[in-house]
This record gives structure tokens, sequence and C-alpha cells, in this order.
């Protein structure tokens, strides 16, 4: 296991003894740290630049000047690196290629502002965008971002996917949904909605194609405020 600290070194610890196996130097101060799904890269702001580090040495391997990130996320081959950036009116979504040395900004063709966006983060298929004022969205490789639900009562401030689970922090409480449904490519003729309860209800064109517990209430994990820490993607 290896840990990033933010006095400027990544640690690496043997999980089974609780010993420390080696530190290496790295840029010190970085925020929303995120780490490569192969564990090798970690992203991260130093508030002026978004930096791309290899854990094993320390080193940076590239950096791009882009203030006012909120959120990072690597796609799962880890050749991609998306965030949501603070602009002067409005939040934007930006995209990065990245092939294990350099960082190439993306053309993207996404609407232009995201009012109120705290987060994002790539499941198996897709990528998800969420915003405070309680709503979900699919951004598609084109440009087309689609609703997925809304819940104007849930002040979202991370997204968490893991397989076919989806985790979802807000203020006051961290709600879990289990379903097929997030392995499956996402179309824009869908749209899910949260019901009153909090509970995630199917409501699209493909409720015939859907599992049955689409069609229920899927899970919901009430948690105390001070759990509803940022979720490790």
């Amino acid at each position: 296991m290896h840990i990033y600290q933010p006095a400027g070194f990544v640690t690496y610890w043997d999980i089974r003894t609780g010993r420390m196996i080696k530190q290496v130097k790295a840029p010190a101060n970085l925020d929303q740290i995120r780490i490569s799904p192969n564990n090798r890269y970690i992203a991260g702001s130093t508030g002026q630049e978004l930096v791309l580090v290899d854990v094993l040495s320390g080193e940076t391997l590239d950096s791009t000047r882009v203030s006012g990130i909120v959120d990072l996320s690597f796609s799962p081959a880890g050749n991609e690196v998306s965030g949501v950036v603070e602009m002067e009116d409005a939040a934007v979504v930006k995209k990065w290629y990245f092939g294990g040395k350099y960082l190439i900004e993306l053309t993207t063709a996404f609407e232009t502002g995201f009012p109120q966006a705290s987060c994002l983060v790539y499941s198996d298929r897709d990528l998800y965008l969420a915003t405070s004022d309680g709503s979900i969205s699919v951004v598609a490789p084109g440009g087309n971002v689609s609703r997925m639900a809304e819940n104007k009562r849930m002040e979202i401030f991370d997204l968490a996917f893991y397989g076919s689970t989806m985790a979802i922090a807000s203020v006051r409480e961290i709600a879990v949904f289990d379903s097929e449904f997030f392995l499956r490519p996402y179309s824009s003729e869908q749209f899910d909605a949260f019901c009153a309860d909090g509970s995630l209800l199917l409501a699209s064109s493909m409720r015939n194609a859907a599992d049955e517990a689409l069609h229920n209430r899927l899970g919901w994990l009430p948690a105390r405020e001070d759990d509803a820490a940022d979720l490790d993607r």
C-alpha cells in the first residue's frame, strides 16, 4: 500500500506487518489526489497546475497550467484524466490524454459550463458528473450530457463507482446503490430519478430489458455527517 503525504512523500507500507517499506520524495501540498488504476501514477493539483507523478520514483512526469481544479478522475484504462475546473462564470469539464509520460489536453465538445458542478468519476464504462444541487449526469465522449438522476435535497460532493455499485456522498449521508445497470453503456434515451425517500428508481426505455432489481428500491445506507468524507476511487 502506498500513501501520499502533503509534506511531499509517497510512503510504501506492508499492510500485514505495519512496517514501512520505503519512502520517496514527491511534490508537496498536492490537492485532489487521484491514483491511476494500475497504482503507478498520481494526478493532483498544486492550485495552479495539474501534475502527474510517478509513485515509484516520486518524479513529476509532466504538468500543465490550470487553476481552479475541484475534482479529478482517471479513466479505467488510466490513459485519460478528466477534471472539473471552476471558471469565472461556471465550472467546466476538461480532459487530458496521458500515455505514461506527457499530458495532452484534449479538445472536447462538452456543453460549455456546468453550474454547481462538484465532482466527476469514471465508472467501468461512462463518465459521470454530479452537482451540488443534486443532479447526476452522464458525459458522452461526443459531448452530449444526459441527466441520469436528480434529487434537490441531496447536496452531492463526491461520487464513487466499484463495478455495479455507486456511492454518493452528500453533506448529511452516504447513499449506496447496487445494480447491473451501472455496468451497461448509458443511453441518452434513459432517465432515472431518485424517489422522495432517496431510493433510485428506473424510468426509461430500457425498463423491459433491465433487471427486476431496477424496478424496486435500491440500497440506501445513511451515515453520520462526519462519515461523509472523500470517497476513494
